[in-house]
């Protein structure tokens, strides 16, 4: 495959050129694969343009040898928003405000415990609140999943990930309150957010997509 024959001919050169211990490389999917496509996201449903975890929960890796400890595969909750926050970190440049979290205490072992308590996704077809170990889905518009052979289903939905991390078993008639929990951090996320006109548009006509990592 192309991308790995460039990746490796950038590690080579790092390493030709003694770099490769002093160079924070990081690779992510923006999201999962896509069933056009063919990709296979297996146990996790769906994929690319949907808020199913087959389309957010994506491979991401992290390498810097000579600070970050190589072998170790962290399940915290992350988000490709931790990027920009993380690498200023790692070079010393400070920023006032960003939604990501600075990832250098739990890739350091000095925060084991550090992630995400709440990410929310909102697509205007598709909504999605991720808290612990509990997932709600919404859908208001198939138009879109019907295009990329999606089957996203019309409704609202509880999950429980670790139970079900392929989102087959609606849980929402028997835990109705951590239903309504979630829908409220919606609510309450969507009034703080202020999501500028431009942004929803790109939202409506380009359906995009976010994870959990591993480190090499």
């Amino acid at each position: 495959m192309f991308i790995i024959y460039i990746i490796g001919k950038i590690l080579q050169f790092l390493e030709r050129e003694n770099l490769r211990d002093d160079t924070f490389i990081i690779f992510i999917s923006d999201n999962g694969g896509s069933p056009v496509n063919y990709a296979n996201n297996d146990p996790l449903r769906e994929g690319k343009f949907s808020l199913y975890e087959g389309g957010t929960r994506v491979p991401f890796l992290m390498s810097w040898p000579s600070t970050i400890r190589k072998g170790q595969v962290i399940e915290n909750v992350v988000s490709m928003l931790d990027i920009f926050p993380t690498v200023c970190a790692a070079v010393d440049v400070p920023i006032q405000f960003t939604d990501g979290l600075d990832l250098m205490p739990l890739l350091s072992g000095r925060d084991p415990n550090l992630q995400h308590d709440v990410l929310v996704w909102d697509m205007n077809a598709e909504t999605a609140v991720l808290k612990g170990k509990w997932k709600l889905k919404t859908a208001n518009d198939l138009k879109q999943a019907q295009r990329q052979f999606l089957d996203v289903k019309y409704g609202e939905f509880l999950y429980n990930l670790e139970e079900d991390p392929g989102e087959n078993r609606d849980l929402r008639y028997f835990f109705p309150e951590k239903f309504e929990e979630l829908k409220s951090i919606y609510i309450d996320w969507k009034k703080e957010k202020k999501i500028p006109f431009i942004f929803k548009m790109f939202c409506e006509r380009y359906l995009h997509n976010q994870h959990w990592f591993h480190l090499l």
